[in-house]
């Protein structure tokens, strides 16, 4: 499964059809600050800077 979040009210959120997941937050700690850094394939790489982590 691959998932496409997106901001909504300014946390990180997801839907999966199949699951019949509306703006579900993707993992815990998904306010955190994240920014799309580059595409990869059919998404984004997002960079969290608080932790100088990308992925």
């Amino acid at each position: 499964m691959v998932i496409k979040p997106y901001r909504w009210e300014g946390l990180w959120v997801f839907d999966d059809a199949q699951a019949e997941l509306v703006k579900e937050p993707p993992f815990p700690g998904a306010d955190l600050h994240l920014h799309p850094v580059r595409e990869e394939l059919d998404g984004n790489i997002y960079l969290w800077q608080d932790a100088d982590q990308e992925g």
